[in-house]
C-alpha cells in the first residue's frame, strides 16, 4: 500500500516541475522543496505525529551520503529538463527498476527471478511504447547534455533505493527522510549563496519568484507531497520489500502521470494508453507476487 500511495503522490511531480521550470531557477526550486519538506517534518515531530532519534545509531556517514545522492537525483532531473523535454525524463525514469535490479544484485545480493526480470522489461517496454506513440515528435532533437543529466538522475534514484535498504537496519523511514531533507536544504542554501556572490544578485532579487503563487504552490506540493510524504512512503516500502519490487512502482507513477494529463489537462486520449497502462500495472503486480530468492544486507 505504501508503494502504491508513493506512485500516486509522485505521479504529479512532472506536472509541478513543468509549472516551475519556466523560472529557470532549479536550485531555488530545490531550496523551497527541501525547506517545505524539512519544516513540515519538523512541525509533525513537534506535535508528536512523527518521532526521530539519532542518538547512538551507526552508519551516520551513509545517512549523509544518502542525502547527497537524494539531492543529486532531484538536481540532475530539474537541470536536465532545461535541455530536454519532460517526455524524455518519463522514458528514462522507466529504467529505474532495471538499474535497481542490477545494483541490488551486486550490492545487496538480491537475486531476481527470470520471471521478475522479464516483467520488469515488459513494464518498461509498455511505458516507453505509451510515451513514444503519444509524443514521438517530442523525442526528436534531444540535447546530449539533457539526456545524460536525466539518465544520471534515474541512476541516482536507483542508488538512493539501495542506500535506504542499507539504512533501514538503523533508521526509520521518517528519520531517513528528515535527515535527507535537512542535509539537502543546507547544500542548496550554500549553492544559492554562491550564485548570489557570483552573479551579484541580492537575496531579495533571487527569492522574488516566491511572491508568485504560480511558483509557490507547485513547490509547496513538491516539498510536502513529492519529498516529505513520498520519502516516508518509499522508506516504508523499502523496509518491507526488495529494491526491485519497490522501484518497479516508479513505472506506475509515470503511467499515472500520463493518464492524469488526459483527465486534468485535457490532453488527447488514445486507446493504446489503456492497454499500455494495463501492461504496466499487471507487470508490477506480477513482480510483487514473486518471492525474492535471496536477500543479504550484511
Amino acid at each position: 500500500m505504501s508503494a502504491a500511495l508513493f506512485a500516486l503522490v509522485v505521479s504529479f511531480a512532472s506536472l509541478m516541475n513543468k509549472l516551475v521550470s519556466v523560472y529557470h531557477l532549479p536550485f531555488l526550486v530545490l531550496f523551497f522543496r527541501y525547506l517545505f519538506s524539512f519544516s513540515g517534518s519538523f512541525a509533525l515531530q513537534k506535535v508528536g505525529f512523527l518521532h526521530y532519534s539519532y542518538a547512538g545509531k551507526g552508519r551516520r556517514g551513509l545517512l549523509f551520503v544518502n542525502a547527497l545522492v537524494y539531492a543529486a537525483s532531484h538536481a540532475l532531473q530539474i537541470i536536465g529538463l532545461v535541455y530536454a523535454p519532460s517526455i524524455l525524463n518519463a522514458i528514462l525514469f522507466a529504467t529505474v527498476p532495471v538499474w535497481a535490479e542490477i545494483l541490488a544484485f551486486f550490492v545487496l545480493k538480491e537475486k531476481a527471478s527470470l520471471r521478475q526480470s522479464v516483467l520488469v522489461l515488459i513494464s518498461m517496454g509498455c511505458l516507453i511504447a505509451m510515451l513514444v506513440l503519444g509524443q514521438s515528435q517530442a523525442v526528436g532533437a534531444i540535447h546530449p547534455l539533457g539526456f545524460f543529466l536525466l539518465l544520471g538522475s534515474c541512476i541516482m534514484e536507483a542508488v538512493n533505493n539501495i542506500l535506504i535498504r542499507f539504512l533501514k537496519a538503523d533508521y526509520s523511514p521518517t528519520e531517513i527522510s528528515f535527515a535527507a531533507s535537512g542535509i539537502a536544504l543546507v547544500v542548496c542554501s550554500c549553492i544559492l549563496a554562491l550564485q548570489c556572490l557570483g552573479t551579484g544578485l541580492s537575496a531579495a532579487q533571487l527569492f522574488a519568484p516566491a511572491k508568485d503563487l504560480s511558483f509557490l504552490l507547485p513547490v509547496l506540493y513538491l516539498g510536502l507531497g513529492c519529498t516529505l510524504a513520498s520519502g516516508i512512503l518509499k522508506g516504508v516500502a523499502l523496509q518491507n520489500m526488495s529494491a526491485l519490487k519497490a522501484s518497479a512502482w516508479s513505472n506506475v507513477a509515470s503511467a499515472l502521470s500520463i493518464l492524469f494529463g488526459v483527465l486534468l489537462l485535457k490532453e488527447t486520449f488514445h486507446s493504446y494508453q489503456i492497454f499500455c497502462s494495463i501492461g504496466i500495472v499487471g507487470s508490477v503486480l506480477g513482480i510483487q507476487a514473486e518471492k525474492q530468492q535471496k536477500t543479504n544486507l550484511q
